[in-house]
């Protein structure tokens, strides 16, 4: 189903209308790795699955710069963060943007099990957070973890 406020969003952002149009008349699952090169407004173009168009676009329509670097990389700015990540970071920035994250961190100690790319762990620090201690057992999301908190001040 189609709601008024999924389309204006879409209108607002998206340039390429027929790729999000294929997205919703296809049979395709939503959340399949089948991804369609999509071009919002403000010039970014990225492959994305449904889910992840359908993240990015409610982002944009927050105020958040989003460009992909690389084949599996995007760079997301909005709101005093920058961060650096693969497509997978998005399905974290999902649950910030509806709220899931909302917690009292205020100069408290935060642990941030999973780190995964860092994402968390910056959100805990700018939302208060007086030390963010992150356990993150995949070597590969280290070097993201790294990368997020120094390009932070974290």
């Amino acid at each position: 189903m189609v709601t008024l406020t999924g389309l204006i969003k879409t209108l607002k952002t998206t340039r390429s209308l027929r790729n999000v149009l294929a997205f919703r008349l296809s049979d395709e699952p939503r959340h399949t790795k089948h991804r369609r090169l999509i071009s919002f407004w403000n010039g970014a173009r990225l492959w994305l699955n449904w889910f992840e168009y359908q993240t990015v676009r409610n982002m944009i329509v927050e105020g958040y710069k989003i460009r992909q670097v690389g084949d599996d990389l995007v760079n997301i700015e909005g709101d005093q963060t920058n961060l650096l990540g693969t497509l997978e970071i998005l399905n974290v920035l999902q649950d910030v943007t509806n709220g899931t994250y909302d917690c009292d961190c205020k100069d408290k100690i935060v642990l941030d099990v999973g780190g995964f790319q860092g994402e968390s762990a910056v959100l805990f620090s700018k939302m208060g957070g007086k030390k963010v201690l992150i356990y993150e057992p995949i070597q590969a999301h280290q070097k993201f973890i790294r990368r997020n908190v120094s390009l932070n001040s974290v």
